[in-house]
């Protein structure tokens, strides 16, 4: 009698096979599926934490009602370990013929996108995050990451109810490297850096009260909770009084920062207040207009664009073989 093949002999084709492929796609289909509906039932409950494409919520509080996604990524292990070894195998089947046609190659290069595909997601989901929401306005706030920026105007398009439609709020931004350049945040439209590495999402938009002081030489501007620059001088505004403090005029209370003990002012419009650096005047409270945005980090945005380009590559190549019959 014949003898028994060995088990690895049978265990490396059925890795490879088209059949397990199948299997593992129509199961991610079903699971996603599945986790669609559980994630809408539980939003306010077991899945409350659950952002974007973070997975890493799903590990910091387990929960029954996650089972999908648990049982998902060992399906997607699978189905990427199909993919390397059917791409494997076409590829070196392709270059021991000899095959130099590029339409061959189109297939194995799609395949390729597809593993790239599948690492953004990874990426993204246990890298990414989201950092403290910022507000900008017109001075220049950290927004995380060494990128700074300023509001540079804020129009909103809205319904002949009142509500707003959509909000076109103009930055002006500046990178680690002091590159400048400008984007125009909006619902639905956020800003973004690093090929979307790194977002800004628009949450909300008000008028907040910003105060406007000088030393002589320099002016700054800055709302309540935030620090404004004169020179070598700074002051972290403690709060903003439009009504005054007793008297009807319109004051700001300030602290200096810097080197040495730090001073609190009371400083009233048009009334200098000495400081041991100097003097520093409020010359005006006005109301401007800020944005909220939400920062988000998503270094699984350039994976996946890769992958879209090494996709878009392979059907390229596969060229006329898209029409044929």
């Amino acid at each position: 009698m014949p003898s028994e093949p060995p088990r690895s002999g049978r265990l490396a084709p059925a890795l490879r096979s088209q059949g397990l492929g199948l299997i593992c796609a129509a199961l991610t289909v079903l699971l996603l599926a599945v986790g669609s509906v559980c994630l809408a039932a539980t939003r306010d409950g077991a899945s409350a934490g659950v952002h974007l494409d973070d997975l890493r919520a799903f590990f910091q509080r387990p929960s029954p009602w996650h089972l999908w996604l648990y049982l998902l990524i060992p399906v997607l292990l699978l189905y990427a370990l199909n993919t390397v070894l059917c791409t494997w195998r076409s590829l070196t089947r392709l270059l021991r013929s000899g095959v130099r046609s590029p339409s061959a190659y189109g297939p194995t290069v799609m395949h390729l996108g597809f593993l790239v595909a599948l690492a953004a997601h990874a990426v993204g989901g246990l890298l990414g995050g989201e950092d403290r929401p910022v507000v900008v306005g017109s001075t220049v706030v950290d927004l995380g990451g060494g990128w700074t920026g300023r509001l540079e105007s804020l129009q909103v398009e809205r319904l002949p109810g009142g509500m707003p439609r959509q909000v076109h709020a103009r930055l002006a931004l500046t990178d680690p490297a002091g590159r400048a350049s400008r984007q125009v945040v909006g619902f639905n439209r956020p800003a973004s850096a690093g090929f979307g590495a790194r977002l800004w999402l628009l949450s909300r938009f008000d008028q907040q009260l910003v105060a406007t002081l000088t030393d002589g030489d320099s002016r700054c501007m800055a709302p309540a909770r935030e620090t404004c620059r004169l020179g070598d001088r700074a002051f972290h505004v403690l709060g903003l009084l439009p009504g005054g403090h007793g008297d009807g005029v319109p004051a700001a209370a300030l602290m200096t920062v810097g080197q040495g003990r730090h001073q609190r002012l009371l400083v009233k419009r048009g009334q200098p207040a000495a400081h041991p650096g100097g003097a520093v005047t409020l010359l005006a409270l006005d109301r401007q207009p800020v944005v909220l945005l939400r920062a988000r980090r998503a270094p699984g945005n350039p994976v996946a664009l890769a992958a879209v380009v090494i996709f878009a590559l392979g059907m390229l190549l596969m060229g006329r073989r898209w029409f044929q019959g």
